[in-house]
């Protein structure tokens, strides 16, 4: 039996002990559960375990609903706020519509107090996501015990500090429920996440909850090596709603750095999340190994067919410009959120050579990479054309090349004037994209930026 199936049986016995006198003495923070037996098997051996769909403590907020940011797409809202047992605040934000889709690490709030104390939260306070349909409750905790003031206004900085926009929050004694996140361990399909090319052969056995927090995700496997690799083998975790982006060892039984061909490791990854994964907030988990993409849906222990992978981890980042709530607008003036923009291109091989940027998607075990591809909106237009590629594996453009080496799979020439427009390049067999972009502007060209065209690319996906 795996560590998380143990958790739960424990935690089922403790229910069934507990429950009623919880219910009793704090009705607010009751806990729905609902027990089941169920089967599973995972390293070959069949046992019966119970298992159990539970929902963690519905929110009972002072409601104090403040419009704080709105646009065409979308809202964000101070919706309420309650004062927790130890004296703390849990503050929660509202998003609908697109902005469900912004970037919202740079939010930070002052939260002033009505005896004139005052706290911060960031990004590092934020605990919990819920989501329903097109609605985000995005859920903030105070450090500071502050028991008995109440929250008289909410200084919020939605894309930098200078620009603080300060909302009076109404006194009043209505109060509103958030439903709690449901977590379903029902039983979940056995099969192995099983990814295989020249290099390797790579099996997920299992990924899962280690705890009842749903925070700690365990990722089990093997990798069997087709040919000599030097380095420990990568894992590439990115998760966009929580903001996560990173490179990480794998934690494999061999500790050298060198892997050869006719061989196999066994790996055990633990991986912890800034919030809890559940049926009503984020419940997948993406990654990729060695150039093999992995989009796994927690709730039902399947991979899916299609999956996001806009903000990948990439090499060039800082070169990107700042996301904000406000999205990027394009040359027709559409917004949108999950999308990367470059203002120019961020190298060349000296001065007289053009200047590139390029930016990888790895795809390994999904046939079609699609994308939106235009200019951002620019009050100053060029007559400027960028010839815009996406390459295939053997991706390369080593310095005094003129151009890069590799198999081009599309190819397109975007001017300043041209609008956000759909991209779908078949990736059948193909592990690693290189989308690469072309200014046709010699670096140190006179008028090289009154040249430049901005370029965004947003609503990268992979399909099966």
């Amino acid at each position: 039996m795996t560590y998380f199936l143990k958790m739960l049986s424990l935690l089922m016995l403790i229910t069934i002990v507990g429950c009623s006198q919880e219910t009793t003495e704090n009705p607010k923070e009751k806990e729905i559960k609902e027990v089941k037996e169920v089967s599973t098997s995972h390293n070959d051996t069949e046992e019966k375990v119970e298992d159990m769909i539970w929902t963690t403590s519905e929110m009972e907020l002072t409601k104090s609903e403040v419009l704080i940011y709105k646009n065409e797409v979308g809202s964000v809202e101070f919706y309420g706020y309650r004062q927790n047992e130890e004296g703390t605040f849990d503050v929660v934000l509202k998003h609908q519509g697109e902005l469900t889709k912004a970037d919202n690490t740079e939010t930070q709030m002052r939260v002033i107090l009505n005896d004139s104390n005052d706290f911060i939260l960031d990004d590092d306070d934020r605990i919990e996501i819920r989501k329903f349909d097109d609605i985000e409750y995005h859920i903030y905790k105070s450090e500071d015990n502050v028991e008995g003031r109440k929250i008289v206004r909410v200084d919020l900085s939605l894309f930098e500090e200078r620009n603080m926009i300060t909302n009076e929050i109404p006194q009043t004694e209505e109060v509103v429920k958030l439903n709690g996140i449901e977590f379903n361990q029902e039983e979940k399909k056995e099969e192995a996440f099983i990814r295989e090319n020249e290099d390797m052969k790579i099996t997920i056995q299992y990924v899962e909850p280690m705890d009842i927090s749903f925070q700690t995700l365990q990722l089990v496997g093997s990798i069997e090596f087709k040919k000599d690799i030097e380095g420990k083998p990568k894992l590439t975790l990115f998760q966009p709603e929580m903001g996560i982006s990173e490179i990480i060892d794998l934690e494999t039984n061999n500790d050298g750095d060198t892997f050869y061909n006719g061989t196999a490791v066994d790996f055990v990854q633990n991986i912890d999340l800034p919030y809890p994964l559940g049926k009503n907030s984020i419940h997948s988990i993406n990654f990729a190994i060695e150039n093999e993409l992995f989009a796994i849906n927690l709730n039902t222990g399947e991979e899916m067919n299609e999956a996001l992978i806009t903000n990948f981890e990439q090499e060039n980042e800082q070169y990107l410009d700042k996301k904000t709530l406000e999205g990027f607008i394009d040359a027709s003036g559409k917004r949108v959120y999950d999308a990367i923009q470059l203002s120019n291109p961020f190298f060349s091989h000296g001065v007289g050579t053009d200047s590139f940027a390029e930016f990888e998607y790895v795809v390994g075990g999904y046939n079609t990479l699609s994308f939106q591809l235009g200019a951002a909106h620019n009050e100053t237009k060029t007559n400027q054309k960028y010839d815009i590629y996406v390459y295939g594996d053997g991706f390369s453009f080593p310095e005094g090349q003129n151009e890069p080496s590799g198999k081009i799979l599309f190819s397109k020439q975007i001017t300043s004037s041209t609008p956000l427009e759909e991209v779908s390049v078949d990736v059948s067999g193909v592990k690693n994209t290189t989308i690469f972009i072309d200014s046709n502007i010699p670096s140190g060209d006179e008028n090289e930026e009154e040249r430049y065209v901005p370029i965004i690319i947003s609503d990268v996906k992979v399909q099966r």
